[in-house]
């Protein structure tokens, strides 16, 4: 066997083994990451209109309540009305073991849920990261700002007022 068949195979053979071990037996997970994964969406937010930044957003299916203070502090629409911006909230999400159907009640209410097919994983942030771009890519090819962040993060607007005129200009 050579080429690509024998990486599979040996990789595949990998994946039953405990290579590494203690203390730093958790690496062994590392062999779960799949290359091939190509993310799609299963549902996404409306394209892009005349937005002036793209704020993405990375959170788990059951962190409801942390969006729900992101939407109600630091990315609040109005608040970045009132610093001559408007905004676009995308919220970064891959399935897990919860009910997709109060994603989706979620997403009827703010419409700013990306849902991405695949499962939810530390190994696979990633690929939340390129759905996000594919995002982008077919739904907001003219934004100017694309902000990508985590949502146990605070941005202060008034901060990042400042360094975006100082871009911009």
């Amino acid at each position: 066997m050579r080429g690509a068949s024998s990486k599979v195979y040996f990789l595949n053979k990998l994946k039953k083994k405990n290579l590494i071990s203690e203390p730093y037996s958790h690496l062994n997970s590392l062999l779960d990451f799949d290359a091939t994964l190509e993310p799609s969406a299963i549902f996404s937010p409306s394209k892009c209109v005349d937005e002036d930044i793209i704020f993405g957003v990375k959170s788990r299916p059951g962190s409801r309540s942390t969006r729900n203070a992101i939407r109600e502090s630091w990315l609040e629409r109005d608040l970045w009305k009132s610093l001559n911006y408007e905004i676009k909230v995308v919220f970064i999400i891959a399935k897990e073991n919860v009910e997709s159907h109060k994603l989706e009640e979620e997403k009827k209410e703010h419409g700013d849920i990306l849902f991405l097919d695949f499962s939810e994983s530390f190994h696979h942030l990633v690929y939340k990261d390129i759905g996000y771009l594919h995002f982008i890519k077919e739904k907001c090819p003219q934004a100017r700002l694309v902000f990508k962040g985590d949502d146990d993060i605070l941005l202060v607007p008034q901060n990042r007022h400042i360094l975006t005129e100082k871009r911009l200009q």
